[in-house]
């Protein structure tokens, strides 16, 4: 028998399985199957006073010989939770030819270890939103640790800048103390070399003028001893007259002054005349020779 001829053949037959609502019967656990449903009924179940899911039909070999008797199977879909104690669906998917159970065999024990439990599909598209915002999660999360680790670096880094900047300051600091300091020595000194350019200035004008007087003195002795009698005269009245003015400059009204400077005027017209004579007899003597 060819393949196309097998598919063939499945096919019809999965077609009249249909019509007489007939359903292949899967386990979560290794979605194995299971048998082929061919009764499906709601009875009530005394124990919990509410209508129980009951299934019946033919098991399949799964590569285990089964004796006639054997073929045939029943189970419940429901559970009577063992917790809660209340009645709980173990469906986990079902259409118009699959029926996916949680319960692993045949057995009707309602104990965890004979379930496979699977999340329906709203629960895993739920399950999968939920993946999603978690894994958003870890990504934002990573992000922000990366932020984080990045802030620490910055916060280290902006740190050091400031403990440098501080003894940066430290050292600016302890040197303009030590520029005032040495500032104001500095200033003490610069004052203390202007006392001793002022006094040396003093004492140098003083020898200056020492030396000045000196000179104005030597040249008045030097033209001294070199006048005759008659410039002595000249040079004494002339002095004594200059004296007399400079006096009646200072207290002009002063009617004694005044009187001493028509004194001096006389006398010094009297020395002149008497200077004139004298320079008259040489010139008349030789007249007369």
């Amino acid at each position: 028998m060819g393949k196309e001829t097998i598919v063939f053949q499945a096919e019809d037959n999965i077609q009249k399985m249909k019509e007489n609502n007939f359903r292949l019967l899967f386990t979560t656990h290794g979605f194995k199957l299971m048998g082929i449903v061919t009764w499906d009924k709601m009875k009530l179940d005394e124990s919990q006073g509410v209508p129980r899911r009951w299934i019946k039909g033919l098991r399949v070999e799964n590569g285990t010989p089964l004796l006639p008797e054997e073929r045939v199977f029943e189970t419940s879909l429901h559970r009577v939770n063992p917790s809660s104690g209340q009645l709980e669906d173990i469906v986990a998917h079902e259409d118009d030819f699959i029926i996916l159970m949680e319960r692993k065999t045949f057995d009707l024990s309602d104990d965890d270890e004979n379930f496979q439990f699977m999340p329906n599909m709203h629960m895993l598209q739920r399950v999968q939103q939920l993946k999603d915002q978690i894994e958003a999660g870890h990504r934002r999360l990573s992000r922000i640790q990366d932020e984080k680790e990045e802030s620490v670096l910055d916060a280290e880094h902006f740190k050091r800048e400031a403990q440098g900047a501080k003894e940066r300051e430290r050292t600016q600091r302890e040197l303009l103390n030590r520029l005032t300091r040495e500032n104001s020595r500095l200033q003490e000194k610069i004052g203390n070399l202007e006392s001793a350019y002022a006094l040396a200035r003093a004492k140098n004008i003083r020898y200056e003028a020492q030396v000045d007087e000196i000179t104005a003195n030597a040249q008045e002795e030097g033209t001294l001893r070199g006048m005759t009698t008659d410039d002595l005269l000249i040079h004494a009245a002339q002095k004594k007259k200059d004296l007399y003015l400079a006096m009646h400059e200072i207290e002009p009204e002063t009617s004694n002054l005044s009187e001493q400077m028509q004194g001096m005027v006389q006398e010094l017209d009297t020395i002149n005349e008497e200077l004139d004579r004298r320079k008259e007899q040489p010139k008349q003597t030789e007249e007369s020779k």
